[in-house]
């Protein structure tokens, strides 16, 4: 994980991040899975559905889902990442 994503999340969304991860690296792509949405409904429900570390903890499913050859999934994710970002640039350049 880059630096700047690991700013944008509390130490809790980044140690369950961090330790999906460490799954994926060792070929456990479902409990890295379970970890990931795990740390998504906790940052939407902390920071808000339209937040950065709900972006970032979607990175992290989109690279997953990559991994493991579910392109619908990756896409799903890609897109609501997408959205989060573009409408985070709306509200601050307004």
């Amino acid at each position: 994980m880059m630096n700047m994503e690991k700013g944008c999340l509390n130490s809790e969304l980044h140690g369950l991040v961090s330790i999906a991860g460490r799954c994926r690296k060792k070929g456990d792509l479902k409990a890295a899975e379970t970890l990931l949405k795990h740390a998504l409904r906790k940052a939407e429900d902390r920071f808000g559905l339209m937040s950065i570390p709900v972006a970032v903890v979607l990175l992290e499913l989109v690279e997953l889902h990559e991994d493991s050859n579910d392109a619908d999934a990756a896409r799903i994710a890609h897109k609501r990442m997408r959205q989060i970002i573009v409408s985070v640039i709306d509200n601050t350049d307004n």
